[in-house]
């Protein structure tokens, strides 16, 4: 098993390292044995260090230093340049469209009910508890920010009531 871990880690690598680029992820979310089938196999009745590894598959491509810009310039520093006020608006960089169409990627591949799914229904304070409950508020923080026609919360809301109503029955 020690030899599986390790090939385990290259594999996360070499997902990482193609949803790293803009035709990684373009790649990746087209075909549905990419993004797709990662994020429902969270939901099948696979080993649980599979799910944990593909939850800390899905937090390393999220875990990049963006700038969600507020709109007070004085809070840019002193060692920003701008031009014009017209060509320094932080909140259309590069790097935020492209965490913009990651987020897009993975709501269209379904990892809100995936991760609202984990969180319900795995024992709480678990690991694997813990680290979907981290993904889902870091994607949703992150959506709220780059991409407001998303919608964030009737996916959950909806599923908890499914939940309820489930217990009572």
């Amino acid at each position: 098993q020690p030899r599986s871990r390790g090939l385990g880690d290259v594999y996360k690598r070499q997902i990482v390292n193609i949803m790293r680029n803009w035709n990684g992820v373009i790649y990746m979310t087209a075909s549905p044995l990419g993004l797709e089938s990662l994020i429902n196999s969270l939901t099948q009745p696979i080993h649980m260090y599979k799910k944990l590894s593909i939850l800390d598959t899905f937090i390393d491509i999220f875990n990049i230093p963006i700038y969600i810009a507020s709109t007070d310039m004085s809070s840019f520093g002193s060692n920003t340049v701008c031009l014009t006020q017209n060509i320094c608006n932080f909140n259309e960089n590069l790097l935020n469209n492209y965490v913009g169409l990651l987020l897009q990627a993975f709501y269209y591949c379904g990892i809100y009910d995936a991760l609202i799914k984990l969180a319900t229904t795995t024992e709480e304070g678990s690991e694997i508890n813990k680290k979907s409950k981290f993904l889902l508020k870091k994607i949703m923080y992150l959506s709220s920010y780059l991409l407001p026609e998303v919608p964030h919360f009737p996916s959950p809301v909806s599923y908890t009531h499914l939940r309820a109503h489930e217990t009572e029955a």
